[in-house]
């Protein structure tokens, strides 16, 4: 299920151009594609298409950058 990928449950912030973007996950910044705002709140309502290189070995191997409760 979707739920068990990371950029479902987390994403990440980074500072471009001096301006705050988020991206879907810590594995996808280097396409602007997987860009979902400028902020948290606007990042929320995006779906993310698994279409990035990385997202195959998310989905294979179930990668994860960060640790579930």
């Amino acid at each position: 299920s979707r739920r068990s990928f990371m950029c479902y449950f987390s994403k990440m912030v980074v500072k471009k151009q001096g301006r705050m973007r988020v991206y879907a996950c810590t594995l996808v910044d280097d396409d602007d594609s997987f860009d979902l705002g400028g902020s948290l709140a606007e990042s929320l309502g995006k779906r993310v298409m698994l279409r990035h290189h990385r997202c195959y070995s998310c989905f294979a191997y179930g990668s994860s950058c960060s640790e579930l409760a």
